[in-house]
């Protein structure tokens, strides 16, 4: 299977080489910023379900609600624990994304700064 980029929502893509599957930034449905943002188009709780049988990681790449959605990780919990899904976070000195992970019970990688990571071969 090649390489590819599918585009999901606002900063959300899916990257795939085939083997392996990284989802970018998950909001999918709800507002954010208390109110003062919504999606242009709301993906159905299916089409997720389907995106995310295909994932392996998932890449957070801030903590602004429209990258790190709680709804999202709520919605999907069970599939992603069911599928082992990890996510992806830099590390930072709050740790408060790691934390709301780890309280969760999601499994996740602390990306350590300047440092490579690989998904795949």
């Amino acid at each position: 299977m090649k390489n590819y980029l599918q585009f999901i929502n606002h900063a959300s893509f899916l990257i795939s080489n085939g083997k392996k599957s990284l989802l970018t930034d998950p909001w999918y449905s709800g507002s954010v910023f208390d109110d003062g943002w919504r999606l242009l188009f709301e993906n159905s709780y299916e089409e997720i379900q389907n995106i995310l049988n295909k994932v392996n990681y998932i890449w957070i790449s801030h903590e602004h609600p429209d990258h790190f959605s709680i709804k999202f990780l709520n919605d999907y919990e069970k599939i992603l624990k069911e599928r082992k899904i990890k996510f992806i976070f830099q590390k930072t000195e709050d740790k408060r994304v790691i934390s709301f992970l780890e309280m969760k019970g999601f499994a996740f990688i602390e990306l350590e700064n300047n440092k490579s990571f690989f998904v795949d071969d």
